[in-house]
């Protein structure tokens, strides 16, 4: 046997187990997640899987173990977008991972690629209510978005002519409005959190629910990649009693937070396989 053959025989091995774990989505999935915050590298995976007398099933648990590693000293529950934004990332992510993994009839893949690429973003659903936009294009973005809505009196040009005590009056009106009053729960925390590619993100500013939500729509119909708990939560499939959907209440926040913790109990506790 050449060099060249030896050479071209592992070549060939690479690539029917790479091959294997692209079809098994499972395998897909959590790999990809391993390579992107675990220290492994992709050999290190591989000397895993082939190891002598070594099981898929052996391989799965591995897997399992490490994921479990990364999670291990994060608390959901204490959370916090303004220093945290590391450990929400993987757990947003995660949720998203395995949200695909347990719906097994489906073909869908979650995009590691435009997630590497696309620079992500970890947005805020209901927009923060002290935010007021810090400058004149800011502002511009703002009045454009509220006057898509139906019901608003008063002329683009009437509101940006307003002096900034007067804007922040309409600004919090409109905001009592459109979101209702509940604002009496961490907007930082994970139940107000979720992934978005940055282009879609920054094309917000400080918008609105329900405007945040029409442009998810609109994006998901044009072919935009859209991580599927993003898309869940925008259409309320976390709320027990979503009556309004133009809104992120305190109480679509404590559902959506319950569905994420309850997804890494099962993690942790290995409930699901």
């Amino acid at each position: 046997e050449t060099i060249y053959e030896k050479l071209w025989k592992e070549v060939k091995n690479y690539f029917r187990i790479l091959n294997e774990w692209y079809e098994d989505r499972e395998f897909f999935h959590k790999i990809g997640f391993l390579i992107i915050y675990s220290k492994k590298t992709m050999f290190d995976l591989i000397d895993e899987y082939t190891k002598e007398n070594s099981t898929k099933k052996e391989f799965r648990d591995f897997l399992d173990d490490q994921i479990k590693e990364i999670f291990k000293n994060i608390e959901i529950e204490d959370l916090n977008y303004e220093k945290d934004g590391e450990s929400i990332r993987k757990v947003l992510l995660m949720f998203n991972i395995n949200t695909i993994i347990e719906n097994r009839e489906s073909n869908l893949r979650f995009q590691f690629d435009r997630y590497k690429k696309q620079n992500w973003d970890i947005e805020h659903i209901r927009s923060q209510a002290d935010k007021y936009p810090k400058s004149d294009k800011e502002k511009e973005e703002w009045v454009d978005d509220i006057l898509k809505l139906p019901n608003i009196e008063k002329t683009k040009d009437i509101i940006l002519k307003m002096e900034k005590k007067e804007f922040n009056e309409f600004f919090d009106d409109i905001q009592n409005k459109i979101e209702g009053k509940d604002n009496d729960f961490n907007k930082h925390s994970i139940g107000n959190l979720t992934l978005l590619d940055n282009a879609t993100n920054r094309a917000y500013g400080n918008a609105f629910f329900t405007i945040k939500r029409k442009t998810i729509i609109e994006n998901d119909m044009n072919g935009t990649f859209i991580p599927i708990c993003t898309k869940n939560l925008f259409l309320k499939y976390y709320s027990e009693n979503a009556t309004d959907l133009q809104k992120w209440t305190k109480q679509d926040a404590k559902s959506y937070k319950s569905a994420i913790l309850e997804t890494f109990e099962e993690l942790k506790n290995g409930a699901k396989n």
